[in-house]
């Protein structure tokens, strides 16, 4: 359901961020994000979300009424749907991994950027799946 007054969202760590198009889905729900995943929402994601789903609610694509009619069929927190693994959703399979792999992981969680690659590494640190 689209919130007007919703400004900034956040569902990492959520499976459904894995799915096509989630973003612009996001966007298109909700026109008035600013910040979404702690990213800023851009004009060209905007025009973008609206190439993909219409220009608004009452004029869907065909993509937007089949996700639509998904929400309606199956309810909203079954639109986008993932297999998780152990560590999240596309978590390589659990293994041991080397010192050196570690130590990599570790060189990378002092390089990194944002919140999302820094949670990646944490988990691939955690978990023992490569995410090198």
């Amino acid at each position: 359901m689209p919130r007007p007054s919703l400004e900034f969202f956040s569902a990492l760590d959520n499976p459904c961020t894995t799915q096509t198009h989630y973003r612009a889905w996001v966007i298109w729900r909700n026109p008035g994000l600013r910040v979404v995943d702690f990213t800023r929402v851009r004009d060209a994601e905007r025009v973008n979300a609206r190439e993909l789903f219409g220009e608004s609610l009452a004029a869907p694509t065909d993509l937007a009424r089949q996700i639509l009619n998904s929400e309606t069929a199956t309810g909203a927190t079954k639109v986008f749907t993932t297999t998780v693994g152990a560590d999240g959703p596309g978590a390589a399979p659990l293994q041991t991994l080397s010192e050196e792999d570690r130590e990599k992981l570790r060189e990378q969680l002092k390089r990194a950027t944002s919140l999302d690659e820094i949670s990646r590494i944490q988990r691939a640190l955690r978990g023992g799946a490569a995410a090198l």
